[in-house]
């Protein structure tokens, strides 16, 4: 069995990659990567239905110059990404809290504010109450003067 052979046994301590890990590592298409793997250029290991690539073919075409050695770093690199994301994700999440926080002290002093307000209308609701029930007392003090004033004439 050649190096560049479609499938075969491995060692088992071998590193397998995925079709689409193997295709982040190289950099390099899916249409390339199964016209290689015709080729005979990479060799592949059947798993069960799926198509593994050894690391160590991935290494190989780094040192024989396929592909950009910086490929080679791309998981690493993901992770970093996936790490950054996920603190972006975080500081989005406690900005959000923040907001809700802000929102809530905010509904409790409109809700404090109406309550005010509602106070406030029943004052002057009493007030005017109390200014009608004076007017009313006038009106009759005044109508019971001029009684008297006509009564004695």
């Amino acid at each position: 069995m050649s190096a560049h052979s479609h499938s075969g046994e491995t060692k088992r301590e071998e590193a397998l990659l995925s079709v689409s890990e193997a295709l982040c590592a190289l950099g390099i298409s899916r249409r390339t990567l199964y016209k290689w793997l015709k080729e005979g250029r990479i060799r592949s290991v059947k798993v069960g239905r799926r198509r593994m690539i050894p690391l160590a073919e991935i290494e190989r075409l780094q040192k024989e110059g396929a592909v950009a050695p910086a490929r080679l770093s791309s998981r690493p690199a993901l992770f970093a990404r996936l790490e950054e994301m996920g603190k972006i994700l975080e500081a989005l999440r406690e900005a959000e809290k923040g907001r809700e926080e802000k929102l809530s002290a905010l509904v409790e002093e409109v809700k404090a504010l109406k309550e005010e307000m509602a106070q406030r209308v029943k004052e002057e609701r009493r007030g005017r109450r109390f200014l009608y029930l004076l007017l009313g007392l006038l009106f009759v003090a005044v109508v019971a003067l001029i009684v008297l004033l006509l009564w004695r004439v």
